[in-house]
């Protein structure tokens, strides 16, 4: 019976050393190291250009109704206030 209990204890510890050793380094590798570069020099960055792109939309949207509105308002004064009606005979 003690043989079998050490035969698990060896292969316990060489798991433990072995794949969730390495599984272990790369996950705190990916998490101490990898994300805080990653959302610190790229995510930030293009936090910060969606939102100076939504603002330029959002205004480029906004100028094009102003000018609608403005050349919609004269082309209507235009054609019926300073039209002549045509009479027939």
């Amino acid at each position: 019976m003690g043989n079998i209990l050490g035969s698990i204890e060896f292969i316990i510890d060489n798991l433990a050393s072995g794949p969730i050793k390495w599984i272990a380094q790369f996950a705190w590798w990916f998490y101490a190291k990898l994300i805080p570069f990653v959302l610190q020099y790229i995510g930030i960055p293009m936090f910060l250009l969606g939102i100076i792109l939504a603002v330029s939309f959002a205004g480029g949207t906004v100028l094009f109704i102003i000018v609608f509105f403005l050349v919609m308002y004269y082309f209507i004064k235009g054609t019926i206030f300073t039209s002549v009606a045509k009479t027939f005979k």
